[in-house]
């Protein structure tokens, strides 16, 4: 699912990059962690893991994708 994600703002990002009016984008919205039990879901869920883990990484791919 992240790599549908990470196309999609690739492909918004190529689309709109010529676009005058367009000074960036935010991809606030990204989407929420699938828990595969109560350990891993305490773990995400701890302060900072899940940024680190899992959306840090996402934002860089969304970054090189769209330049």
């Amino acid at each position: 699912m992240q790599d549908k994600y990470v196309a999609y703002w690739a492909f918004v990002a190529k689309k709109l990059s010529a676009n005058q009016f367009v000074i960036g984008f935010d991809p606030f919205n990204e989407p929420l962690p699938a828990f595969s039990g109560l350990y891993n879901m305490a773990q995400l869920l701890m302060p900072g893991n899940y940024d680190r883990k899992e959306l840090v990484p996402m934002y860089e791919k969304i970054y090189k994708g769209a330049y």
